[in-house]
Order: structure tokens, then sequence, then C-alpha cells
């Protein structure tokens, strides 16, 4: 998704430090396509790729804080239990 924030890509580019086969990301892509995430072009014999909806990154972003918004929710839950207990 980070590499389609920026520019419109092609699955024939190599991406820095990913090594999936063309074939596993082209599959991905289909599915975010059949989604209306991302939305292709054709230009001659490659396809590229570009975010329809670049909000979508930030639930990504989102998604990634979730478990440590939650671990704190639970940490400040147990301290908080933990004093009704003892009074």
């Amino acid at each position: 998704m980070d590499e389609l924030r920026a520019q419109p890509r092609c699955v024939c580019e190599p991406q820095a430090g990913l090594k999936p086969n063309m074939s596993t990301v082209s599959k991905h892509l289909s599915v975010l396509k059949n989604a209306g995430v991302v939305q292709d072009e054709k230009r001659g014999v490659h396809v590229y790729y570009r975010l329809r909806c670049p909000c979508v990154v930030n639930f990504f972003e989102c998604a990634e804080k979730a478990p440590m918004t939650n671990a704190r929710a639970h940490a400040r839950a147990a301290g908080l239990a933990g004093r009704g207990r003892r009074a």
C-alpha cells in the first residue's frame, strides 16, 4: 500500500525489501481491485495499479496502532481493578 501511495506501480517493478513473486502480488492486487481499493490502467503490455481511495492507507496505520492502544487500555483496567479489590 505504501508503494501505491506515492505513485501508480506495475507488478513487474521490483519492490525494495520485498521478495514475493509476481503471481502472488498480482493475486493480491486483483482482490484489492475487486474490492474497489485499487484501480488499474493498462500501459502497453504492463498494468499499473494506483490507490483508488488514498485514505485507505490511514486505516492500515490505525490498524498497526490498535494492538498497543488495546494493551494500554487493558493495563489501565487491570490497575483499576487491582485497586478496587484492595480497598
